[in-house]
């Protein structure tokens, strides 16, 4: 589970990203701020010195915190860089998802297509999140490797705050990651351990590709 201060910085660099709170304009009063996102003034105050640190705010003392640019250089997940944890990602998925189709046992396959039933039905962002990662952790129990699926366990936290962002920052994100995960459950069970491999190649590419589209021109947007 991601602690306050992480939820807080993700809901908030997402409605800058996705200009909620656009470039100059104030952000609300920390006590507006503190009960919009559920989380304790301590809370906020960390999450908004991470903003400041990474330049997306200003602070102007007795007038208040200005969103300063819309990006940030990078992008971090429960103390994770995107980058980091995409490349972490595909070392560990890709092999679980093929050994997953080669041992899957029947009630291991129902069990994933069970899940995937959820993940189709939820139209509730936040229990939406809670299945995706239950999904990719399930994916990696069914490999049969227990060090491999503790290692995408320890994950979840980042990886939810990661889907919660992604689909903060575009509506279709969910709907075309139901079609990617459904790939894979196909593809495990038919007991295909390439095609399982390349559908959670492909899944993992669409992610990355979402993340350099939310964090676009980044490395040259400021304001003076």
């Amino acid at each position: 589970m991601a602690r306050p201060v992480e939820r807080a910085l993700t809901s908030l660099v997402a409605a800058i990203t996705d200009g909620t709170y656009p470039v100059g304009q104030r952000l609300p009063s920390e006590s507006k701020l503190s009960e919009s996102l559920g989380v304790s003034r301590p809370c906020l105050r960390e999450a908004m010195h991470t903003l400041r640190q990474r330049g997306l705010i200003e602070t102007r003392n007795g007038v208040g915190s200005f969103v300063r640019r819309q990006h940030s250089i990078s992008l971090e997940f429960g103390g994770y860089l995107a980058a980091d944890l995409a490349m972490v990602r595909h070392h560990l998925e890709v092999p679980a998802a093929r050994r997953a189709a080669e041992t899957a046992t029947p009630q291991v396959v129902s069990d994933l297509v069970q899940l995937q039933a959820l993940l189709n039905a939820e139209t509730n962002v936040d229990s939406w999140v809670d299945l995706d990662t239950r999904f990719h952790v399930q994916l990696a129990d069914a490999s049969g490797n227990r060090l491999l699926s503790a290692l995408v366990a320890q994950l979840r936290g980042a990886l939810a705050l990661q889907s919660t962002f992604l689909n903060q920052v575009d509506a279709r994100r969910m709907v075309a990651s139901n079609v990617e995960h459904q790939a894979i459950v196909e593809a495990v069970a038919s007991g295909d351990p390439d095609a399982a491999a390349q559908a959670v190649e492909l899944h993992l590419a669409h992610v990355e590709t979402s993340l350099a589209q939310a964090m676009a021109a980044q490395s040259d947007e400021s304001v003076d």
